[in-house]
């Protein structure tokens, strides 16, 4: 007997997937290829804010470098399906980078980055709330969810946890 509960939670699943918004996928660039500017207006720039391009172009940046896209007074986060964390800062002429592969880390460990950044990238993120110009998101079609925030405690807050994971 198939168990209706399973079925029920497996048909909302589907169907907000189906619902939810996807961003256009944006190609990493290539190995060696100059970075994206965030001033730069591309295609489809005119629907997005300064802090969800900035997200975007931080994302798509890749591995190595990335803070250095950050607008002065942000902080950056990113998590995909490969479990790796990159996160990065630009405070008061500090800036900061790190990739956090979180299932190298300790379960407890773990547990408090994972809470850490869960916070930073939902900061702000309340449907229907005007987010006044201190967050950007920019979700891709391979999972990946990037978000730049622009208040210092939340900022400070992620620094902390990375560093504690380095």
């Amino acid at each position: 007997m198939t168990d209706l509960r399973f079925l029920s939670a497996s048909a909302l699943i589907l169907a907000l997937a189906a619902c939810a918004p996807e961003a256009e996928p944006v190609e990493a660039p290539e190995e060696g290829a100059p970075a994206a500017e965030t001033t730069d207006a591309g295609p489809g720039d005119e629907a997005l804010g300064v802090l969800e391009i900035a997200a975007r172009d931080v994302c798509a940046a890749g591995d190595d470098g990335f803070a250095a896209l950050l607008p002065d007074g942000t902080g950056f986060a990113s998590r995909g399906p490969d479990a790796r964390v990159h996160a990065a800062w630009n405070l008061d002429g500090e800036t900061g980078e790190a990739i956090i592969a979180t299932p190298d880390l300790e379960m407890e460990e773990r547990t408090v980055f994972d809470f850490a950044v869960a916070d930073f990238l939902r900061h702000n993120m309340v449907a229907g709330f005007d987010r006044t110009g201190l967050t950007g998101a920019f979700r891709y079609r391979d999972g990946r969810f990037c978000v730049v925030q622009a208040e210092r405690e939340v900022i400070e807050a992620l620094r902390d946890a990375v560093q504690a994971a380095q």
